[in-house]
């Protein structure tokens, strides 16, 4: 009757082994280079996925320091020729174009881990621009988002547009993300590379 007891917590049964002690491996350090690294190529993933995006994020992109002989700075440089003569705002497009322009550098952006769902063609634009958005505020800082949202304050103070308000409210979603340090997508799962 007693062989079919489970064994008190704590215990081993008579005849086993104990249970093997917890692996302490070692924890690799953080690399902020690496992070940020990162982080632009998710901006960037964004970005070739949905084109859409960069009447409103141009400006923005524009601002981010980026290493131009890197793979983000190149791919920011290429992006934004690509969107001065563009007649549509069409990934595909976008990429052949950059197939042929930054191969390496549009290889290294598709790679992108972790956003599977909002690279996809089916991603809800919301989500896309607040998860670029995101994205943007991790890489531009905390004080350069602030210096960032009191511009867009005033210039929606003296245009009134519709893109000033929605570059504002963008800013300010960005903003609080940082605030935050994390972003939900669309199914509740934490973002990648924050």
């Amino acid at each position: 009757p007693q062989r079919f007891q489970p064994a008190a917590r704590g215990e081993w049964r008579k005849g086993g082994r104990p249970p093997l002690p917890p692996l302490n491996l070692p924890r690799p350090a953080i690399d902020a280079l690496h992070t940020q690294s990162e982080r632009a190529r998710c901006l960037m993933a964004l970005t070739l996925a949905h084109p859409w995006l960069l009447p409103e994020v141009e400006e923005a992109l524009l601002q981010l320091e980026l290493p131009e002989d890197g793979e983000a700075g190149q791919l920011r440089q290429a992006i934004l020729a690509w969107h001065g003569v563009a007649e549509q705002l069409d990934p595909e497009t976008l990429q052949a174009q950059l197939q042929s322009t930054a191969p390496e550098a549009l290889a290294w952006a598709l790679q992108c881990p972790g956003l599977r769902r909002l690279l996809s063609p089916e991603a809800q634009p919301q989500s896309v621009a607040k998860a670029w958005w995101h994205f943007f505020g991790f890489l531009r800082g905390q004080a350069a988002l602030l210096e960032d949202r009191r511009a867009a304050e005033m210039d929606l103070i003296t245009t009134g547009s519709e893109a000033a308000q929605r570059r504002l409210i963008r800013l300010t979603e960005a903003l609080m993300a940082q605030q935050r340090g994390e972003m939900e997508d669309e199914e509740g799962e934490s973002g990648a590379a924050h």
